[in-house]
C-alpha cells in the first residue's frame, strides 16, 4: 500500500513538474518555430469571428491606420488596426498584427501621446509573439491534463487545470509588464513624450472597477498601482521631445469620429 502511494505520489509529482516547467517552455520553443505567414492566418481566423459580431467605426479607423504610417515600428508584421464601437476601456492584439481598439478607450485620452503609448504596448504584443505564445501554453497544457487524466472535469485534473490557470496568469502580467516597457521605448524611438504612457497607465486606473483583493490574482494584468509604480521610476519618463503637429492633427481627427 506505501508502494502504491509513494508510486501515486511520484507520479504526481512528475505531472506537475512537467505541467508547470517543461511544458511552457516547450511550448514557447514550439511558437517560435511556427511561421510568420502561418501566424498572421491565425490572426485572421481569430479577427474575422471577431468582428462577426462586432460593430466597426470606419471613421475613425482610417484615422488610426493614418496615424500608425506616421510611426516608426518593427515591420516583420503589417499591422493593422481596427476601432471597434464599445464603451469597454480596452485594446488588445491577435497575432500576427491584428490590433483592436474600442471607442471606449479612445473617448478617455487628451493626448496623441497617449495613443502612441498604446499602439506601443499593443504592438509589442504582436512583434514579440505574446499572444500567440499564450495560445501554445494553453493548448499545450490542456492536452497534457486531458492525455494524463482523461476526463478533465475530474477531480484530480481539474485541481491540475485550475493551478495551471494560476500559472497562466502569472506569464500574462509577465507579458503585460514587458509590453509596457518595450511601449516605452517605442515612444522615445518616434521622438513622442513618454510621459504619455504614465498618463495612459493613469487613465486606465481612474477607469478601472474597484476590484476586490483577492480578485486581483485573478486578472491577466498586473495590478495597475503596481505599472504606474514601475513606469514612474523608469528614467527614460523624464524625457521630452517638441510636439508632433501631425500626430497631434490626426489624433484631433480620431476625436472626431468618436
Amino acid at each position: 500500500m506505501r508502494k502504491l502511494i509513494f508510486l501515486i505520489i511520484a507520479i504526481a509529482g512528475v505531472a506537475i513538474f512537467t505541467l508547470f516547467y517543461v511544458l511552457p517552455w516547450a511550448a514557447e520553443k514550439a511558437s517560435a518555430l511556427i511561421p510568420v505567414t502561418t501566424e498572421m492566418q491565425i490572426g485572421e481566423s481569430l479577427a474575422e469571428a471577431f468582428t462577426r459580431g462586432s460593430d466597426k467605426n470606419d471613421s475613425a479607423t482610417y484615422y488610426v491606420r493614418q496615424f500608425v504610417q506616421e510611426l516608426d515600428l518593427d515591420d516583420t508584421y503589417k499591422i493593422d488596426v481596427q476601432v471597434i464601437e464599445s464603451e469597454d476601456i480596452n485594446a488588445f492584439a491577435l497575432p500576427g498584427g491584428k490590433i483592436f481598439i474600442y471607442t471606449g478607450i479612445l473617448a478617455k485620452m487628451d493626448s496623441y501621446e497617449e495613443l502612441v503609448a498604446l499602439l506601443g504596448h499593443e504592438v509589442t504584443h504582436v512583434v514579440k509573439r505574446h499572444s500567440l505564445k499564450s495560445i501554445c501554453r494553453s493548448a499545450a497544457s490542456g492536452l497534457v491534463i486531458s492525455g494524463l487524466f482523461g476526463d478533465v472535469s475530474g477531480i484530480t485534473a481539474g485541481i491540475l487545470s485550475q493551478a495551471d490557470q494560476f500559472k497562466q496568469l502569472d506569464y500574462s502580467r509577465e507579458l503585460e509588464t514587458e509590453a509596457d516597457n518595450n511601449g516605452l521605448n517605442v515612444m522615445l524611438q518616434n521622438k513622442v513624450e513618454p510621459k504619455g504612457m504614465l498618463d495612459l497607465l493613469k487613465l486606465l486606473k481612474e477607469e478601472e472597477i474597484e476590484m476586490p483583493q483577492f480578485m486581483k490574482y485573478l486578472s491577466t494584468h498586473p495590478d495597475t498601482d503596481s505599472r504606474i509604480s514601475t513606469i514612474s521610476v523608469n528614467p527614460l519618463i523624464k524625457k521630452e521631445f517638441p510636439e508632433n503637429e501631425k500626430l497631434k492633427e490626426l489624433f484631433e481627427k480620431i476625436k472626431r469620429c468618436i
